[in-house]
C-alpha cells in the first residue's frame, strides 16, 4: 500500500535512489513486524505518520502485548519465550491413559447399545458390530 505511489514516483522523477533508501528501512522492519517483535510493531507504526494507524495499533498492541516475544535475557535460561526449543505435541496419546475396563463399564456400554438398538438408531448389523466391540474390550 505504501510502496505503490512510491514506485510510481520513483518512475516518473526519477528518484530511484530515494525508493532504496525507503525499502532498506521498511523491509527490515516489515520482516520483523511478520515475525512479531514487539521494537518492530512500535516503530512501523510510528513511521507511517497516521494518527488514527497509532490509535488503532494502540488498541491492537494493549490486546497482544504478552502474545509477542520480549527481548531474551541471556542470563535467564528458563524463559518461556525460546520458540527454538522443541515443545511437546498437544494431545499425544502415549501421555492419555484410558480408564480400566471393568465388568460394570462393559455393562453400562452394553445397555447404551441396547438402547440405541430399541430407539432405532443402530441397526442389527451396527448394533452387532458395537455389541462384538464391547465385549472383546473384556
Amino acid at each position: 500500500m505504501i510502496l505503490a505511489p512510491l514506485a510510481y514516483w520513483t518512475i516518473i522523477e526519477g528518484r530511484g535512489s530515494d525508493l532504496a533508501i525507503l525499502l532498506a528501512i521498511f523491509c527490515p522492519i516489515g520482516y520483523f513486524t511478520v515475525r512479531r517483535h514487539r521494537w518492530a510493531f512500535v516503530l512501523s507504526s510510528l513511521l507511517v505518520f497516521n494518527p488514527l494507524w497509532w490509535i488503532i495499533n494502540g488498541v491492537y498492541f494493549y490486546n497482544r502485548w504478552r502474545e509477542m516475544p520480549a527481548p531474551k535475557d541471556p542470563k535467564n535460561t528458563n524463559s518461556n519465550t525460546d520458540f527454538t526449543q522443541p515443545q511437546e505435541p498437544i494431545g499425544r496419546a502415549s501421555s492419555i491413559t484410558p480408564p480400566p475396563i471393568t465388568p460394570s463399564t462393559v455393562e453400562s456400554r452394553l445397555k447404551e447399545a441396547g438402547e440405541l438398538h430399541r430407539k432405532g438408531l443402530l441397526s442389527d448389523a451396527e448394533f452387532e458390530e458395537s455389541r462384538r466391540r464391547i465385549l472383546s474390550d473384556l
